[in-house]
C-alpha cells in the first residue's frame, strides 16, 4: 500500500461493530447496526441487545417501519449512562409506543430453527424470545494492523491513550474520535479534531469536556448535556433539581407536542448549572443553550433572567431555573 510520512499524524479510525462472545452469536439472523443500516426490508420481528444510545435509536427505527421490536437491557435502566428519569421517561414512551423493553435482562443463548427464526435464551426468569433477526449494538476502537504497538503507543481497554491536547504517548501522534474509546459521538470527535489539528502545528489547545451534548433522534428527542443526579452526588456536590413538563409550555401547547420535560441539576449554594436533560420536542436543538451555560459556568440566576421569545419551547428552561431558585411561576404548587 501507500506509505505516507508526515511529523505528525492524527489517528482518526473510527470504530468497529462487535458481537458479544455468547453461544450462537455467530447465527445468520444476528446481525451489527452496519448491516442493519443495509437490510432491503424490515424484519416482521426484532430483538436488539443494549439499552444505550444506539440501541434505543434503533428501536425507534425499526418500530417506525413496522417490525416488532424488543430492546434489551442487562442493567437496571436503559440509557444507563444517563440521569434516572431519563431512563424512566424514555422506557415509558418506548412502552406506550408498543416496543417491549426489559431491563435487567440478557441472552444466555441464540439457537437457529428451521429456516430463519432465531429463538433467543434469556437469563432469570424471562424465558424465550423468538425473532427473525438479533441486532448487536457494540462497537469498539478500530485499531486493527496500525502497528501501534510496534511504536510503544500506550493503550488502555482497547483504546488509544491521550492527553487533553489529543497527544499520544509518541511524539508527533495523535487520535481522536471513536479510536480513542470514551463517548462515541461525532460532534465530539470533530473537535477533537480541531483540537488536534491545531495542537499539530504548534498552539495550544485543550479538549473540555464538562459540556458534551448527548442526543437522541428518537420521539420524543432526547438532549443532555453534564452532570446527572447521580454524578454530582458521586463528586460531592450538594444540589438542587427541577423538573418541568412540557404541558406548562404554551409553544409545545401549540405544537401539540406535550410530551417530556426539562429538568436541571444545579449546584446548591450559588446555582451553578451542573446539568441539563430533555426529553420532549426539539430537545436536541435546545441541549446547545444548555451546553453553553455550562460552558461559560452560568448560574440558575443568569438563566432565570436571561430573556426568551414567548412562545418558545426555550421558556421551559427559564422555568426550571426559576424553580431552582424557588420563583417558578407557572409550576402548580400542589
Amino acid at each position: 500500500g501507500e506509505i505516507i510520512e508526515g511529523r505528525t499524524v492524527i489517528v482518526a479510525t473510527g470504530s468497529t461493530p462487535t458481537n458479544p462472545a455468547t453461544e450462537g452469536f455467530d447465527s445468520k439472523g444476528v446481525i451489527t447496526t452496519d448491516e442493519a443500516l443495509a437490510l432491503e426490508e424490515a424484519p416482521a420481528r426484532l430483538l436488539i441487545l443494549g439499552g444505550g444510545p444506539i440501541g434505543v435509536e434503533f428501536a425507534a427505527i425499526f418500530h417506525g417501519v413496522g417490525s416488532r421490536v424488543t430492546l434489551l437491557e442487562p442493567g437496571p435502566q436503559i440509557l444507563p449512562g444517563e440521569d434516572h428519569e431519563v431512563g424512566q421517561r424514555v422506557r415509558q414512551s418506548l412502552r406506550d409506543r408498543g416496543i417491549d423493553v426489559l431491563i435487567k435482562t440478557a441472552p444466555t443463548s441464540i439457537r437457529q430453527q428451521e429456516g430463519e427464526e432465531l429463538v433467543v435464551s434469556l437469563g432469570g426468569r424471562s424465558g424465550e424470545v423468538s425473532v427473525d433477526k438479533v441486532l448487536t449494538t457494540g462497537r469498539a476502537p478500530c485499531l486493527v494492523d496500525l502497528g501501534l504497538t510496534e511504536v510503544g503507543v500506550r493503550l488502555a481497554g482497547g483504546a488509544i491513550v491521550v492527553d487533553d491536547g489529543m497527544r499520544t504517548n509518541v511524539p508527533g501522534l495523535f487520535a481522536i474520535g471513536d479510536a480513542t474509546g470514551g463517548q462515541m459521538l461525532s460532534h465530539l470527535a470533530s473537535v477533537q479534531g480541531l483540537v488536534a489539528a491545531e495542537n499539530a502545528m504548534g498552539r495550544a489547545r485543550r479538549m473540555d469536556y464538562r459540556a458534551v451534548p448527548r442526543c437522541l433522534h428518537t420521539d420524543p428527542e432526547v438532549g443532555c448535556v453534564g452532570l446527572t443526579e447521580a454524578q454530582a452526588e458521586e463528586q460531592g456536590y450538594q444540589f438542587k433539581t427541577s423538573t418541568i413538563p412540557f404541558t406548562l409550555s404554551a409553544r409545545a401547547t401549540t405544537l401539540g407536542e406535550l410530551e417530556g420535560a426539562v429538568k436541571i441539576v444545579a449546584e446548591a449554594r450559588y446555582g451553578k448549572i451542573l446539568g441539563v436533560h430533555i426529553i420532549g420536542p426539539q430537545a436536541t436543538e435546545l441541549i446547545g443553550e444548555a451546553a453553553l451555560a455550562i460552558q461559560l459556568e452560568a448560574t440558575a440566576e443568569d438563566l432565570a433572567y436571561a430573556i426568551r421569545a414567548h412562545p418558545t419551547l426555550a421558556e421551559s428552561q427559564v422555568e426550571a431555573a426559576r424553580d431552582i431558585l424557588g420563583q417558578a411561576i407557572y409550576l402548580p404548587k400542589w
